[in-house]
């Protein structure tokens, strides 16, 4: 049964029960299947990582595996983009897995990297420990070419809302030490990070289509459900 469920981690107990034997409940394949510490879980999404990018992202951890955790908090401010995607919810499949197997490749589902997929919405953010962040929408820019979100329309967003201000203010109560704003190196990035820079803000690049470096990720999906009930509330 246990070799069967990881053949085709997508398979269900009842198709398991019937390969293995004749009249052979459900109920016996999960129990018999439970007792082996097997159970299925519902797919994690992430981006499909190539060879090479896995290997850039592993490099990185690797360089940066002394950190200790009240480095991270002190020195660290988190931010990214995401998408709320028309059509998004999309019903996610279970795989067969142990429990410490959640990110392996053939356990994952991939999702679309930007520029792959239809976006309604977009958003931004960062946060810095439990004490400073924003999250909010990014409008198209009326002076592109076609009329949608840029970078400009990021680097307009953190302008207006006082990034500059709030990042100083971090400084300001971290002292000497050096902080840190987290970014990774998507091609969509340069225009943003060289507008950073310009502020005199320290960025740590990290290699493009990797969450698991990035905490900011973990908060997407409340923001996503939080945005999507505040469109829902106007429309019903």
């Amino acid at each position: 049964m246990v070799e069967e469920a990881l053949k085709n981690r997508h398979t269900t107990y009842f198709e398991i029960g019937k390969k293995v034997a004749l009249n052979v409940s459900t109920k016996t394949v999960k129990r018999r299947i439970a007792q082996k510490h097997l159970k299925k879980w519902v797919a994690q999404e992430r981006v499909y990582l190539d060879e090479d990018l896995a290997q850039e992202i592993l490099e990185w951890a690797l360089a940066h595996r002394h950190w200790t955790r009240e480095m991270w908090r002190r020195k660290a401010m988190r931010g990214d983009e995401v998408s709320v995607e028309k059509g998004g919810g999309k019903r996610r499949k279970g795989v067969f897995r142990y429990p410490n197997k959640k990110w392996n490749k053939d356990c994952v589902e991939p999702t679309a990297r930007r520029g792959e997929r239809g976006i309604s919405q977009m958003m931004t953010g960062f946060f810095y420990g439990q004490t400073h962040g924003l999250f909010l929408p990014v409008f198209p820019n009326p002076s592109s070419a076609r009329g949608g979100v840029t970078r400009k329309s990021i680097i307009d967003v953190y302008d207006h809302y006082g990034f500059l201000r709030i990042w100083e203010d971090i400084r300001e109560k971290v002292g000497e030490e050096e902080v840190f704003f987290i970014i990774d190196n998507a091609k969509t990035h340069p225009p943003f990070r060289r507008w950073l820079r310009r502020q005199g803000i320290a960025l740590m690049e990290i290699p493009a289509y990797s969450p698991d470096l990035n905490p900011i990720e973990n908060v997407w999906s409340l923001v996503k459900i939080s945005f999507i009930s505040t469109i829902l509330s106007y429309i019903l």
